[in-house]
């Protein structure tokens, strides 16, 4: 039985679920991955332990940010301490396994305890298998990114819309990465369908679209989906019509309940 509170993942419920990072190693895979996309983007905490490489615990009360994680025999967990919020500590938990992955943005009070997230044992039946256990239930959490690091697609939801855009990178050149405040030029391509084999006849090609990198200001399904993006990168983007502002008119005869399936080109980034 699980104590009040706590969360157990079936070994079938983990590879049911898509989740981030696959340390196992067979895949060769290192703590963290060398990807841009899933760079750590906090600092490691002195208030986050790591306890035998298989459980993280933090106090939400006086652990104010840090990124600490582990893999096991079919995957990995990372948590980043985002911050305070309403009297509640913000953090996103990122539960990945062979591959696939949800990050998760959760939310605890400051007063409710150690979090801890385990690697535990799973008891069904007359069975048992290895599962993460986590202090803190994920109902209510929102979905912030998911995706699979073997597939290449990854989707990121856009602001409080509860819809998803999907980019998967198809061409990364060896350059740097733009820094804040530069201004990129993109440009489009609008294709027929998800195989991305043919030009949709009839839409607006080559669309060229300028933005400022991490200017919160603009279409933010293209602030979403341009995310570490390179000059000479180009990626391929699924795009829901209900949050495809600007793009819309680039397809003809497009459905309220459609998906643009667009390719986006960083040309260049300049200063303003």
């Amino acid at each position: 039985m699980s104590k009040k509170g706590e969360v157990r993942w079936t070994r079938q419920e983990q590879m049911n679920r898509l989740q981030i990072f696959t340390i196992v190693a067979v895949w060769g895979f290192t703590w963290p991955p060398q990807s841009d996309l899933f760079a750590q983007s906090g600092k490691p905490s002195t208030n986050i332990q790591v306890i035998d490489g298989k459980k993280i615990t933090f106090d939400p009360k006086t652990c104010t940010n840090g990124v600490a994680g582990f893999g096991w025999a079919l995957g990995s967990v990372r948590v980043e301490v985002l911050g305070t919020e309403k009297g509640q500590r913000v953090f996103d938990y990122t539960d990945e396994v062979e591959g696939g992955y949800v990050v998760y943005r959760c939310r605890v009070p400051l007063g409710a305890g150690p979090v801890i997230i385990e690697l535990g044992t799973i008891k069904e039946s007359a069975s048992s298998s290895p599962g993460i256990v986590t202090s803190f239930s994920l109902k209510g959490a929102k979905v912030a990114r998911k995706g699979n690091v073997h597939l290449g697609w990854q989707e990121v939801q856009v602001g409080e819309t509860g819809q998803f855009v999907g980019f998967q990178t198809v061409s990364s050149p060896d350059a740097t990465l733009p820094e804040k405040g530069v201004r990129l030029k993109l440009r489009f391509k609008v294709f027929a369908d998800a195989d991305f084999a043919l030009l949709a006849q009839g839409a607006l090609q080559d669309q060229l679209v300028e933005r400022v990198q991490s200017g919160g200001k603009g279409w933010k399904w293209i602030e979403v989906a341009s995310e570490g993006m390179r000059v000479g990168e180009r990626r391929r983007i699924r795009l829901p019509a209900k949050i495809a502002e600007g793009a819309r008119k680039w397809a003809p005869n497009l459905k309220p309940d459609s998906t643009l399936h667009l390719e986006m080109e960083l040309l260049a980034a300049e200063r303003p």
